[in-house]
């Protein structure tokens, strides 16, 4: 690399603890400003601060690792949660009768990323959800498909 110091610099800066700390933070009070917007602070302003703070997380981390970054499935929702923020500012600056809080709510679920026994309990209910959805179309289909058939053998006959 010809920025070799700089990638280092950075490197060191997006691998401390202490980053993923503000990180933390910086989304815990994303989550309290959201909160707050309903009655007491303009909520443009706000919701573009923190966006630039997302985006330079994201482009921080991404600048360290490229390819390693997307092999993170967390990493990926990340990524996601902020592109989809993204638009809503881009849609709601366009448009003055479209709100798009719920879609600025959604910023809260990267907070799953940083604390383990959280993502540890919705990796476990996605999964769970998952099973459940598999048996219920296996359910779905043993007694569906039995009583087309007897239906279509009836009529035929």
């Amino acid at each position: 690399r010809r920025d070799a110091q700089f990638h280092t610099l950075i490197s060191s800066i997006t691998q401390h603890p202490f980053f993923e700390a503000l990180t933390v933070f910086i989304t815990i009070l994303d989550m309290v400003v959201i909160a707050l917007t309903v009655e007491y602070i303009n909520p443009g302003m706000c919701r573009r601060k923190f966006l630039f703070l997302y985006a330079l997380e994201f482009s921080l981390k991404v600048y360290v690792e490229p390819r390693g970054f997307w092999k993170s499935g967390l990493n990926v929702l990340s990524t996601a949660l902020l592109l989809v923020s993204l638009v809503a500012v881009f849609i709601e600056g366009a448009t003055s009768f479209l709100s798009f809080s719920p879609v600025y709510a959604l910023r809260a679920v990267k907070i799953i990323i940083y604390i383990p026994s959280v993502l540890a309990v919705v990796i476990t209910m996605l999964r769970a959800i998952k099973r459940t959805v598999f048996m219920g179309v296996f359910l779905f289909f043993m007694f569906t498909l039995p009583s087309l058939d007897f239906y279509t053998w009836t009529t035929l006959l």
